[in-house]
């Protein structure tokens, strides 16, 4: 989903924003946690990660402000730009998550000699631009960041560097550090850096999940079946507050 931002409504504690390839709407549910959905597979907001309402009285506004529509809540700002580009924001102004404006590129996972011998022995080798996600979540880093979560996962508690595999599996193998995938996923990323913590969390697993410090720093989030993501920012007590406000 693309395009321009067309118009936005207003109702309740939803933001309706309608772009000239899409419409997403924006949930406030409570000061701190801001909830996003893209209608693509279905119109209605239905997970089974999350029973009941969760909502809560928030005050919030909306507000066009030079090139974005900008909600703010008592906690943090969300700043929706055209392209369906979305930054946020601790309520001091401090940036805390940026959508990357530079996309993100395909590397051949085969080598130049073995693709060349595939090649002479008449296979077909595809490009590695053929690969296509409808979901697709690309953030910048800073830098400093540290990253957590995602349930049972090898190698080391810190994910930064790594590529995983956010779907179950039990396939009987060593285990190793290359392993990207385990008996459970927890589809719930908490970042840790300077300017203060968030977290993301996905009403359903996305597979898989980059986070890259190489050449173009930046959190990678893909999925072939999941068109619903949702975003949480939670800058102190960020653990405690989720759990209270998501889980049925």
């Amino acid at each position: 989903m693309s395009g321009k931002r067309v118009s936005h409504r207003v109702d309740g504690n939803k933001i309706e924003i309608t772009f000239e390839q899409g419409t997403a709407v924006f949930s406030v549910l409570r000061e701190d946690i801001l909830n996003v959905f893209v209608p693509r597979e279905t119109k209605e907001h239905r997970s089974k990660a999350i029973e009941g309402e969760k909502c809560v009285p928030v005050e919030f506004t909306v507000t066009e402000e030079a090139e974005a529509l900008v909600i703010k809540t008592p906690a943090l700002w969300a700043k929706v730009y055209d392209g369906f580009f979305v930054d946020f924001y601790k309520k001091d102004g401090t940036l805390l998550c940026a959508d990357s404006r530079q996309g993100r590129s395909f590397g051949s996972q085969l080598s130049e000699k073995f693709i060349s011998f595939l090649e002479a022995e008449g296979h077909d080798v595809p490009d590695a631009s053929d690969f296509h996600y409808p979901v697709e979540i690309v953030k910048q880093m800073d830098g400093d960041e540290k990253f957590y979560g995602l349930g049972d996962k090898t190698g080391f508690l810190n994910k930064r560097d790594y590529e995983y595999e956010n779907w179950n599996s039990d396939i009987p193998q060593a285990h190793t550090e290359s392993y990207r995938a385990l008996y459970k996923s927890v589809p719930f990323l908490i970042t840790l850096k300077t300017a203060g913590v968030y977290g993301i969390f996905l009403i359903i697993p996305i597979s898989p999940i980059s986070i890259s410090a190489r050449k173009i720093p930046r959190t990678i989030i893909m999925g072939r079946t999941a068109a619903i993501w949702t975003i949480i920012l939670s800058p102190a007590g960020i653990c405690r507050r989720l759990w209270r406000a998501i889980p049925g």
